[in-house]
């Protein structure tokens, strides 16, 4: 795991960290760092996720679009970085918006084995609150992969109630 931490540009943080990723085969990142005063931490991943056989990073962002003092909500989102042909990467886009509710952890797999990598990940949200805090649920949902490097619509496939899972298996 490497760690990027200052306030550098993120996008070219991104794509210096892709670079050295696809020469090494890939590589799992967490970058914080603050531009505009937006606070950025991400997890990255590598993928075909457009069929043009290169290497596309994509990440969860996670933002802070209404901060406070003592603190703020996050949102988060879900971004890919296409990869060209020269090696390098292209300015990411937002592909898919996950609001409050925090995505715990992401993979890509093609589950539906149409040959585009589907995203799988475990959803954490608080559907019920009471005097003195929340009670999250979790549950594990997919989007499948259009193939142009975009997402459907998730859908939950399996329900854990208030029991957080390990992880994804």
């Amino acid at each position: 795991m490497l760690l990027i931490s200052n306030c550098m540009n993120i996008y070219q943080s991104i794509k210096n960290l892709g670079r050295k990723a696809l020469l090494i085969g890939g590589v799992v990142a967490i970058l914080s760092g603050c531009s505009e005063n937006v606070q950025y931490k991400a997890t990255q991943i590598f993928s075909d996720v457009n069929r043009d056989r290169r290497k596309d990073l994509v990440y969860l962002r996670e933002f802070y679009p209404r901060s406070f003092v003592g603190g703020g909500i996050p949102d988060y989102e879900l971004m890919v970085a296409e990869g060209q042909e020269d090696g390098t990467l292209r300015d990411a886009k937002s592909v898919m918006q996950f609001g409050t509710e925090k995505p715990l952890e992401v993979r890509l797999e093609d589950l539906n084995n149409d040959g585009n990598p589907d995203l799988v990940y475990l959803r954490e949200f608080y559907p019920r609150s009471f005097v003195g805090g929340e009670i999250p649920d979790y549950e594990l949902r997919v989007a499948n992969g259009n193939g142009d490097g975009t997402f459907g619509e998730s859908r939950a496939i399996k329900s854990y109630g208030s029991e957080k899972p390990a992880g994804l298996h």
